[in-house]
C-alpha cells in the first residue's frame, strides 16, 4: 500500500480500543465481568469504524486490537499499574507474563515495526493517528466536547496540527467542540508517549484523537459529518504544508 503522506509525512493508524471480544482461552476469568466488556470499560464504540474509514478514503495503514482492553490495554505500556483489569490482576504472574507475550508485544510491535519501515522509506519521518472514543459522562461529570485531541504541547508539529485540526471543525460545523489534550493529558503514560521515546521528533509526530461516544451510538448524522471533516482535513495537510514551508 502506498502512503498517504500528512504534511509530507508518511501516515499510520493505529486503534487500540477497538474490541469488546474476550479470547475463548480467558473468557472464564471474566464470567463476573461478561457486563463490563460491551460499556466503554470494555472497548471504545465507534473508534474502529472511524479508524477503518480514515484508512480506507487515506490509504494508510491500520493496526487494530482484536480483544477488550480488559485483557490488557494495549495504550498502555506493560509496567503500567493499569494494564490489566481486575480480572486478570489476580492471576499469577505466569498468566499475565503469557498475555503480554501473546497479546500486547505483538500489537505495538507490529506499530512500531511499521513506523520504523516508513520512516526507513520517507526521510520526512511519520504521522501517526491514534483512534480512541470516550463516554459522555463519567463519575456523573458531563464531558462537554464533541471530540478531543492529545498531543505533547512541546512538540511544535503535534500543537500546530492539533490547532488546525480544531479550527478545521469550527469551519464545518461551529457546534463541533474540541478540546486540547483532553479527556486525558497527551504526555501521559499512553502508547503515544512511548513512541517518542523510541524515535525522534524529526521521526515521529503524532495525535490520538478522542470521539465522543454519543456520536457513533446515538448522533449518526453529526457522526458521518465528523468523519468527513476528519478525512478532508488529513487529505489537505500536505497542501497546507506546502503553501506555508516555515510552519
Amino acid at each position: 500500500m502506498k502512503n498517504k503522506l500528512v504534511c509530507g509525512r508518511s501516515l499510520v493508524l493505529s486503534c487500540e480500543h477497538a474490541s469488546h471480544r474476550i479470547p475463548t482461552a480467558w473468557r472464564t476469568h471474566f464470567v463476573q465481568q461478561s457486563h463490563k466488556l460491551q460499556t466503554h470499560h470494555g472497548w471504545d464504540p465507534g473508534a474502529l469504524e472511524l479508524a477503518q474509514c480514515l484508512a480506507s478514503e487515506l490509504q494508510a495503514p491500520l493496526h487494530h486490537t482484536e480483544w477488550s482492553r480488559l485483557l490488557c490495554d494495549c495504550n498502555r505500556d506493560e509496567d503500567h499499574p493499569e494494564v490489566f483489569s481486575t480480572a486478570i490482576q489476580a492471576l499469577p504472574g505466569e498468566k499475565k507474563h503469557s498475555i503480554l507475550q501473546q497479546y500486547h508485544r505483538p500489537f505495538r510491535h507490529q506499530v512500531e515495526q511499521q513506523i520504523s519501515d516508513c520512516i526507513q522509506r520517507n526521510a520526512n519521518g511519520v504521522f501517526h493517528l491514534s483512534l480512541h472514543s470516550f463516554t459522555p459522562r463519567l463519575k456523573g461529570q458531563l464531558r462537554n466536547c464533541e471530540l478531543g485531541v492529545m498531543f505533547d504541547s512541546r512538540v511544535a508539529g503535534e500543537k500546530k496540527l492539533a490547532e488546525e485540526l480544531a479550527l478545521h471543525l469550527a469551519g464545518v460545523d461551529r457546534h463541533f467542540r474540541v478540546r486540547m489534550n483532553y479527556p486525558y493529558v497527551g504526555r501521559e503514560t499512553y502508547f503515544q508517549p512511548a513512541l517518542r521515546q523510541k524515535f525522534t521528533r524529526s521521526e515521529y509526530l503524532g495525535l490520538q484523537l478522542e470521539v465522543n461516544q454519543k456520536l457513533p451510538l446515538r448522533q449518526k448524522a453529526r457522526w458521518q459529518r465528523l468523519q468527513r471533516a476528519l478525512v478532508e482535513f488529513f487529505r489537505s495537510a500536505p497542501q497546507r504544508e506546502k503553501s506555508n514551508p516555515k510552519a
